[in-house]
């Protein structure tokens, strides 16, 4: 058992059916995730990024066990969750949590604020309904939500109200690593610095690892450790934040960087990649990006390149950089 990993994924995939006619026949499969492999040490945020259709969802989701993985390993502080009981899995997961994209859809709109948030410490056995209360206020208290909140419904709030109710929901189990997905996308820019700010927070005074996903490479830039970049189903770069951001070696990684809009009035973003991420039913033989890429060669779409490690803890799958 490796302590300094919290995660550890060794060539994940997950591939959904294709079915067609009356009687549902395959007719083929979506490799929506196609052997994935990453480590998320302790105290950190690792962050995924892509373009939507990249299967970044599909990897949290399967990583969690939402879904049943296609392949591969998914290890939790060394342990292959595989092999765990029922028993084990069910103690297991007040310690891995996710916090959805949708706040609202999350939530049970005829249930109570602070009933959502605690119902699953009743479920766990973790607290008594006599000492609920008062767990419920101070974890709301930590996630900016005031104890009148409580008796509220979630149509009362807003879109960042009831993102910090579902970072409530996930924090009161006291969680050892959260998966966020997309978490901030659909709020307000000044609304998004404040559950930034409380992500930085739980990482540095309660040590929560965080599988951070979003296509918003700024906020990225601002709060991860380390960065995977994933297209079509599969991992072109990871490298730590600043090794990322200062030398991004890949061309998908150096095209996604352009067009991040910036302040300088005089700039700005540069389009370098053309056209739409291929269908993940049928991806292009070879390197995957080719179809995109303006440095593509025949080698390129012939042959895919490997994962291979370029600089400390820096790892790129480009032939060019090879």
């Amino acid at each position: 058992m490796n302590a300094k990993y919290v995660i550890e994924v060794e060539e994940l995939k997950k591939h959904f059916p294709l079915r067609d006619g009356l009687f549902g026949r395959e007719t083929g499969q979506l490799r929506a995730v196609d052997g994935v492999s990453f480590r998320i040490r302790q105290g950190t945020i690792f962050g995924l990024v892509g373009e939507s259709g990249s299967g970044k969802t599909t990897v949290g989701r399967t990583l969690l066990g939402l879904y049943d993985k296609t392949a591969g390993s998914v290890k939790y502080r060394g342990q292959e969750t595989d092999t765990l009981s029922q028993a084990e899995l069910r103690a297991l997961r007040p310690k891995i949590q996710l916090v959805f994209q949708d706040p609202y859809s999350s939530l049970n709109p005829r249930l109570r604020v602070g009933d959502a948030i605690g119902e699953a410490m009743l479920e766990h056995k973790l607290c008594t309904r006599a000492a609920l209360y008062d767990r419920v206020i101070a974890v709301m208290k930590v996630c900016g939500l005031a104890p009148e909140h409580y008796d509220r419904f979630p149509h009362e709030f807003s879109g960042g109200q009831r993102q910090r109710i579902g970072i409530a929901r996930a924090l009161i189990l006291n969680p050892d690593f959260i998966v966020a997905d997309e978490p901030i996308s659909a709020l307000d820019v000044s609304i998004q610095a404040q559950i930034i700010n409380l992500f930085s927070d739980l990482r540095d005074e309660r040590g929560v690892t965080f599988l951070f996903i979003s296509h918003d490479l700024g906020v990225v830039e601002h709060l991860c450790d380390d960065v995977a970049v994933m297209y079509l189903g599969q991992l072109v770069e990871t490298a730590s934040r600043d090794a990322l951001f200062s030398q991004p070696l890949h061309p998908y990684t150096q095209a996604l960087l352009a067009a991040v809009p910036t302040l300088d009035p005089g700039s700005e973003p540069t389009a370098i990649v053309q056209g739409e991420i291929p269908d993940p039913s049928r991806p292009p033989s070879g390197c995957r990006f080719s179809a995109r890429c303006p440095l593509a060669t025949a080698l390129c779409r012939r042959e895919p390149p490997v994962l291979r490690q370029v600089a400390r803890e820096h790892f790129v799958a480009c032939h060019w950089v090879e």
